[in-house]
Parts: structure tokens; sequence; C-alpha cells
């Protein structure tokens, strides 16, 4: 049964004071508010969902956003109501680092990371320092430093592209002394980012991880273990792994001595071959007529 919604009649979310439940409209329980003019409101009435006030998106009757832009001024950047894609970075950059309610919050400003007095006080002058976008598609960057504030000198418009690559999470690989991100590494020698990353973690250096060749599954390619050289289908059975296991691990980037040696621990059968979560180990596979058996209850 559903759980029935909390009273919030008479609590104050900003400038809006909750009278009581409206209506339900489309199926969506919506509360009456009042922009009280007491706490600096308009005097009009509104709906909106408990959902919205109390996660701070519902703060006024819309007069509160259009006071805003009228004492800050948007300098030829409102038109028709609406704010501009410069302005809406502004705004956004203030709101992920100083409200706390704000859903990116924990990433900026919960790390401590802050706007510069010149740009928090004035968009025009935020403005003035980055210049339009270059583009609708670019966004605020931090760059250099991933982990600086937003201030002159240390932001840039970037593509979506860029910021992924400045990202404090992006994979960082030094090759010959010389440090790039692992996709700006795939864009030069035409690997994938996720194969460069499989190879490294798989203990493959990164000089061989951006240079090896991607193996293919070609039926008559030979590869060189233990002093034979066969097809992955003839080695399959030798070494315990069905030659589409041993095909992935190279693929990934393991070499032949790691994709060949090392156990396949999650086989869904059990075989004397030696093959599945049996293979290379000092495990008694017992035969399928003692199987048999013990279900029957004979052993």
């Amino acid at each position: 049964m559903a759980r029935a919604a909390e009273d919030i009649t008479g609590r104050v979310f900003g400038w809006l004071r909750v009278l009581g439940v409206d209506p339900v409209r489309d199926g969506c329980m919506k509360w009456r508010c009042l922009c009280d003019p007491e706490l600096g409101g308009c005097g009009k009435e509104t709906s909106t969902r408990s959902t919205s006030l109390r996660g701070g998106r519902s703060v006024s009757c819309g007069c509160l956003r259009r006071s805003r832009l009228e004492s800050q001024g948007t300098h030829g950047h409102t038109v028709g109501g609406k704010v501009s894609k410069e302005y809406t970075s502004w705004a956004g950059m203030l709101d992920r680092c100083y409200r706390e309610n704000a859903q990116q919050f924990r990433h900026y400003g919960g790390r401590g990371i802050t706007v510069c007095d010149r740009w928090r006080e004035s968009f025009e002058n935020f403005l003035a320092d980055m210049g339009p976008k270059p583009t609708p598609k670019h966004s605020i960057d931090r760059f250099p430093d991933t982990n600086g504030n937003y201030e002159p000198g240390n932001c840039r418009w970037a593509t979506q592209s860029q910021q992924m690559r400045n990202s404090r999470l992006t994979r960082m690989v030094t090759v010959n002394g010389e440090t790039r991100a692992a996709a700006d590494w795939g864009d030069e020698t035409g690997v994938k980012y996720k194969t460069i990353v499989d190879r490294i973690d798989h203990g493959v250096s990164a000089e061989d991880a951006i240079a090896l060749k991607r193996y293919g599954m070609r039926r008559h390619e030979r590869y060189d273990y233990n002093g034979q050289s066969l097809t992955l289908e003839e080695w399959a059975p030798i070494v315990g792994a069905s030659k589409v296991v041993l095909y992935q691990r190279l693929r990934k980037g393991w070499t032949v001595e790691q994709a060949f040696s090392s156990p396949c621990i999650h086989g869904k059968r059990a075989l004397p071959t030696g093959r599945g979560r049996w293979a290379n180990r000092n495990v008694t596979v017992p035969s399928e007529s003692s199987a048999t058996a013990k279900r029957k209850g004979a052993v």
C-alpha cells in the first residue's frame, strides 16, 4: 500500500508558504503556495510539487528569478525572458559551488571549489574575461588545474570531449617520459581507449599497450607457446580453455603466456579435459558414471 504523503501545510520554502493541498492534476499531488510578501515575495499564489519545494527548485512563484536578473543585469543576454547560454553557465557555476541542495554540489562546493570574487559579484566581469561561447555545445571547464577554482587563468570554453579528458577521473598514461590521457594516445595510435587501459591493467607496459596489434581470431593464425606453434582452435583443448576465451584474453592485451596458462574458473561445466572451473587445479573430477551413481543413491 502506498505511503500517505507528509502534510507540509504551513511550512516555508524560500519565499513560498504552503497553504494546503491543491486539487490533483494529471495524477500528481501538488501544493498550493503563497509567495509571501512578509518573506519578500510578491503576494501571488502558485502550485508546485513537494519534491521541488524540498529540493530547493521552487522558492518563489518566479519573481525571485526575475528580480535577480534585473538586479544583476545580464547585459543583453536576456531575450524574451530567456537567458543566454553564457549566463546559464555563470549561474550554474555559482549554483553548484554555493547551493548545498544542488545536485552537483558534492563534486564542487563540497570539495572546496569556489568562484573568485570578481566573477561571483558580476556576470559582466565573467563575460569580459571569458568572452562568448564558440558554439552552444561548449561549456565552462577548469583548465589546466581541474581541481582548482573558477577564476581567470584557470577556465576555458571546452567541448564535451575536452571536458572528459580533463576530468579528475581521466586515466593518464606515461610513455617515454610524456604523460597524456589514454584517449589522446588512442587517437594518435589508433588503439581504442579501453584496449589501452585493459592492457595496462593486465601488466602490459605503457609503451607496448599503445603499440601492440589487436589480435583477431584468424582461423589459421598460429601462436608460439611451450615450443609449439598452433592455432587457437588447436591450443584450446591443450590449455583447457575455449578458443573464444583465449581470443578475448589476447584482445585485451594479455601476453600469449598469460592467456594460455591462466585457469578458467568461471566455466558452466566441469569436464575431465580440465576445462571449466577445475582447470589447472588439483581437484579430482568425478567421472560421468560415478556422478550418475551418486544421484541415484548407489554411492
